[in-house]
């Protein structure tokens, strides 16, 4: 322990209660600890916080660098491209990545690879760590760093994300020799370029990785994910010591609907969905069939636990803040080991059809519950639109038992131009024959609740139409001005979430109408732009896009 050190144990102990002891030393240092006045009063403490106080600043002075066996690394290779070297855009480049939003950040890198330019040096320190943050942008963040960056990673594990060459080629040496993060980001890359190789790399690391990379290499199966990957699987779920990638096993196997899991899952799904006796087809049972309706599916869940199910992960004991009853619960499992596609080659009811049917029986909450779940993992576009259009009737958010839902989260599955409508249609906008300030003051929840649709998730080069866009200002135009002119909205929370659409939004307007946006923003009596705070975050955000369009793709920007 140094003396500094023993210093601060006294102190903590209370020189009231010890008085300070300084060991015995014949440098000059010591002897002028011994020397030290204590003055009145509380003549213990104050020599031993002069006491503390030389041994700081001697401490400092005298530091030297313990001796290392490590060699001098490598001078950094020259680099073969141009850095961004404008003062303004070095400054936008810097707060972006301070702040960390994923989109503006991925329009920034992409924008310079596409310029061919890399990071200038006192920008990669930041970008570096903000790979490190958010793993959906190493590979963006790689392609700019150029040769100093990767340098730099090599001497700061920390840092060190790149799983490329310098020639921007899947490096062998970031597999064998990678931290956690590099052998992740090479499997993931293997995995988009070659399948098959990535799967032979996994199951040749298993033995020795850790149950946190096998996680992590499972992961990267989703990507590209075929009946090729079954039995890598089927062995994960068997055998793996992690309940982790067990369960990832299992979730994986769940979206191959032809897998030998799926058959097993859909199998013992099929005794609790009981289907019909099939009508004879006589003129009477016709008849019926017209006036009543189809024939409709019975629920009959699970009655009893079955001990097989647990090898494919089914468990038992519902956890304790379970809404579903046991024998939901046991459902519920089933049924998220069963592809969507099950219960429409089951039933033989549309996804629509399926979601009418549970709202009118009394296992609804189980049932759509299961589905919703359904849809989220599988990525399904039709079954989210049917979803929807029928529990959601068009609205932001739905009720099933006790849980709500938020339509923002089944829009983010839509393709693109289904999305960008489906979002817009529901940004709360006056008709033609609403009263604007009675309907400003009457929506407000429904502002706030709209907020939610930022957290959308769009493609790294989408866009909004034309026309998309023009309704997208109008309504934050409508919206700055009422919130502005009504007290009672002032307070309610409805400037806050106009602040987060106009924020999520920003970066999908195309470049031509970003004038649009500010030029046509609405003001008070004094000239003053409504909600001015709003005005000024969208205003630097949107002069940072425009910088950046014209740095990097100048008249190719309009």
């Amino acid at each position: 322990m140094t003396t500094l050190q023993t210093l601060g144990a006294q102190a903590l102990l209370g020189t009231d209660k010890r008085p300070p002891a300084f060991p015995p030393d014949d440098s000059e240092i010591g002897r002028l600890l011994h020397a030290l006045p204590g003055g009145e009063g509380n003549a213990d403490a104050l020599r031993l916080l002069r006491a503390a106080g030389v041994q700081a600043v001697c401490g400092d002075a005298g530091y030297t660098p313990p001796r290392t066996e490590r060699l001098i690394p490598a001078p950094c290779p020259e680099e073969t491209r141009q850095a961004v070297d404008k003062a303004a855009m070095i400054g936008i480049l810097r707060r972006l990545f301070a702040e960390g939003a994923e989109r503006p950040c991925r329009e920034a890198l992409r924008l310079m690879q596409k310029a061919d330019r890399i990071l200038p040096p006192a920008l990669l320190p930041p970008a570096l760590a903000l790979g490190r943050r958010v793993p959906a942008l190493r590979e963006s963040i790689a392609a700019v760093a150029g040769e100093r960056g990767r340098w730099l990673g090599l001497q700061n594990p920390a840092w060190n994300l790149f799983a490329t060459d310098a020639g921007g080629e899947l490096d062998p040496e970031s597999w064998d020799h990678g931290s956690p993060i590099q052998r992740r980001t090479y499997m993931s890359a293997m995995r988009r370029k070659d399948a098959a190789k990535a799967r032979a790399l996994f199951e040749e690391a298993r033995e020795t990785a850790d149950a946190k990379e096998r996680a992590a290499f499972a992961e990267c199966l989703r990507e590209n994910l075929s009946l090729e990957d079954e039995a890598l699987l089927e062995s994960l779920l068997a055998t793996d010591r992690s309940k982790e990638v067990r369960q990832i096993a299992a979730t994986l196997l769940s979206l191959l609907p032809e897998s030998a899991y799926a058959r097993r899952m859909g199998e013992r799904l099929a005794a609790c969905i009981v289907l019909p006796e099939p009508r004879k087809g006589g003129l009477l049972d016709r008849v019926a069939a017209a006036l009543s309706g189809p024939d409709l599916p019975e629920v009959n869940p699970p009655q009893a636990f079955d001990p097989e199910w647990k090898k494919d992960m089914v468990e038992e004991k519902k956890p304790p803040y379970e809404k579903l009853g046991q024998r939901g619960w046991w459902l519920h499992q089933l049924a998220k080991g069963t592809p969507l596609s099950w219960w429409e080659a089951h039933t033989g009811l549309t996804p629509a059809a399926l979601f009418k049917w549970a709202q009118k029986g009394d296992w609804s909450y189980a049932l759509l519950r299961i589905w919703w779940e359904g849809i989220l993992r599988e990525r399904h576009a039709v079954w989210a639109r049917a979803y929807l259009d029928v529990v959601f009737q068009g609205g932001m958010d739905a009720m099933i038992g006790e849980t709500r839902l938020e339509a923002a989260e089944l829009i983010g599955i839509l393709p693109q131009a289904e999305r960008e409508a489906a979002m817009l249609e529901r940004f709360p906008y006056p008709g033609p024959t609403d009263s604007p300030d009675k309907f400003a003051h009457n929506n407000d929840k429904r502002l706030i609740m709209f907020s939610h649709m930022s957290s959308l998730r769009w493609d790294e080069d989408a866009v909004f139409s034309e026309e998309g866009s023009r309704h997208l200002i109008k309504c934050l135009h409508f919206w700055a001005r009422h919130l502005t002119d009504d007290e009672k909205m002032a307070y309610s929370g409805g400037p806050y979430a106009l602040a987060k659409i106009a924020e999520a939004t920003a970066g999908l307007l195309p470049f031509p109408v970003l004038d649009t946006v500010l030029e046509d923003w609405p003001r008070d009596e004094a000239g003053l732009p409504c909600c001015s705070q709003i005005h000024a975050n969208l205003s630097a955000s949107l002069a940072a896009r425009k910088t950046l369009y014209l740095y990097f793709a100048g008249e190719n920007a309009s």
